[in-house]
């Protein structure tokens, strides 16, 4: 039986207000979702507060699919609304659990990894979260983005002052090579070239997040303020990112892990940047004005005005 407060419908919506992340409509959507977490809640006994937790409400995703006979990879909402509940708990100081458990950083991979994580650590003071998110980042992305944009061998060799590599470019040292000068790994001089590379590979993160509708990487690419704003079928939409996500994610699209997609220009003054992107969503066309800040060391979205294609 439930015996620890819990906040009411009313508290729910004067926080997300307050918050000002969720438009009316995806409130009204979120409080659904969330009537039919309490409902199980009661159903089984459990206390409310423990169970807003990814894994637990994973688990009652499952529940509720086999319940309603439905595909758990399409209640993706459910999840968006119960972290949404979460964040509610934090704000009324009602001590929630972690919504995601910390996972131990592992060690970097090789000796250049490691010294580019010293360099993020003593000159650019990166917190250790962020170091290990950026080394993570480098070794999933970056070899994929670099593909697209086409470096090569001789940008791997201009990297290294004319010195010739063994064997092609594939390790992860030799596109750390290519992607930071030397005298910026030795916290010498600006860090453009790789913040060039920083910005694609998060536009990237973004594209390849929306078209195979992950909640985690579409949180990651925002800054948790962004907004989305474009005209959509004869009226302006202006959606926070709890909002765009929950649009994602209940679309229901087939994945596409090969999505089409173009940087057509860029542009970096410092720690603020513009990318103009083509790139399609099912089998619309969109064209994107991406805003990106540098913010701790990592470049965040934090304003996305759209186009759709007729």
């Amino acid at each position: 039986m439930q015996t620890e407060p819990t906040p009411t419908t009313e508290d729910i919506y004067r926080v997300w207000r307050a918050d000002r992340r969720l438009s009316p409509g995806a409130a009204l959507v979120y409080m659904r979702r969330i009537r039919s977490f309490r409902s199980y809640c009661a159903e089984h006994g459990l206390i409310e507060r423990e169970e807003l937790t990814l894994e637990r409400a994973n688990r009652f995703i499952g529940w509720y699919a086999r319940r309603q006979n439905l595909d758990p990879r399409s209640l993706g909402l459910f999840r968006s609304a119960l972290q949404s509940l979460n964040r509610v708990y934090h704000s009324m100081g009602l001590a929630p659990p972690d919504w995601r458990s910390p996972r131990p950083a592992k060690p970097p991979a090789t000796p250049l990894l490691a010294e580019y994580a010293d360099y993020l650590l003593r000159h650019r003071g990166n917190p250790q979260v962020t170091v290990h998110k950026k080394l993570q980042h480098f070794q999933s992305q970056v070899p994929l983005m670099c593909k697209n944009r086409g470096f090569s061998g001789a940008a791997l060799l201009a990297a290294n002052g004319g010195k010739k590599t063994a064997g092609p470019v594939v390790s992860n040292d030799q596109w750390l090579h290519a992607l930071i000068p030397t005298n910026a790994r030795r916290g010498e001089a600006s860090m453009s070239q790789t913040d060039e590379i920083l910005i694609t590979a998060a536009v990237q993160g973004y594209v390849l997040a929306m078209s195979t509708a992950a909640e985690e990487g579409l949180r990651a690419a925002f800054h948790p303020h962004a907004s989305i704003v474009g005209n959509f079928e004869g009226a302006v939409e202006w959606l926070s990112v709890d909002a765009y996500v929950g649009e994602v994610l209940g679309a229901g699209l087939p994945p596409s892990h090969s999505p089409n997609w173009t940087v057509v220009s860029l542009d970096i003054t410092d720690d603020a940047a513009t990318v103009k992107v083509e790139d399609e969503f099912g089998s619309t066309k969109f064209t994107d004005y991406l805003a990106l800040l540098k913010i701790a060391g990592e470049w965040k979205i934090i304003s996305k005005l759209y186009h759709l294609h007729n």
